[in-house]
């Protein structure tokens, strides 16, 4: 009795395919980012903007890391769907692989044009983020000057345009009330203390200080709103 043989045919299947390890990698170039971002997001609504800011901050690397696989799973998508079907197309492997082949190099392909515009975008979002903190800096340290102006203006005699040892009647010049940081008012005054705001132009944020009769900030009377807080 003579033994059966396999076709050549079968024989050049019997490769697994690699259609799913496509899919995979063509799914990950597509959505790994938006994926990303959607967690930030959610994290920015659920909790505070101070913490969402320190996640961020925590896990930098991982973004950065994501960033830098997108690419790379995409470009392998896109190479090994292409060596995958030539394989089916000469037999070697299972032409039931063809669909999900052809449906991860086309993910892959599209992350990679997608790239791009997810780039823009994740540098659109994160930039206001990362800069809050430096644009806080900022009016904090135009207040404390403001504070020395106040102080100046108390100590200076009344025939000499100043207050006499009191606040009262300072007003910030034309010249100090504005700059790129932002927007300085006199919130109120009184004869031995003076209250000043200061509302930043580039973020939401404002902040909001007590002056001392010696003409420093007090310590403990920093408030912050919006995006300072």
């Amino acid at each position: 009795m003579q033994k059966s043989q396999r076709s050549p045919s079968s024989a050049k299947q019997s490769r697994q395919s690699r259609g799913k390890l496509v899919l995979a990698l063509g799914i990950l170039s597509l959505f790994l980012i938006p994926g990303d971002i959607i967690l930030s997001s959610i994290l920015i609504i659920l909790f505070p903007r101070s913490f969402s800011y320190k996640f961020d901050e925590l896990f930098a690397p991982i973004h950065g890391l994501i960033l830098l696989l997108v690419p790379i799973f995409g470009i392998s998508a896109w190479l090994m769907a292409n060596k995958e079907l030539r394989k089916i197309r000469d037999g070697i492997v299972s032409p039931t692989a063809r669909g999900v082949t052809r449906r991860g190099k086309f993910l892959g392909i599209s992350g990679l044009v997608v790239f791009p515009f997810v780039i823009f975008a994740v540098l659109y979002s994160i930039f206001p983020a990362r800069s809050v903190q430096s644009y806080k800096e900022a009016v904090i340290s135009d207040l404390a000057n403001l504070s020395g102006h106040a102080y100046q203006y108390r100590i200076r005699s009344l025939e000499g345009g100043g207050g006499g040892g009191s606040y009262e009647g300072y007003k910030i010049p034309q010249t100090l009330a504005e700059n790129e940081n932002g927007i300085y008012t006199v919130a109120a005054v009184y004869r031995d203390s003076v209250i000043l705001h200061g509302r930043a132009k580039q973020v939401d944020g404002t902040v909001e200080v007590k002056v001392d009769p010696d003409g420093k900030p007090n310590t403990t009377s920093w408030t912050y709103g919006g995006d300072f807080r």
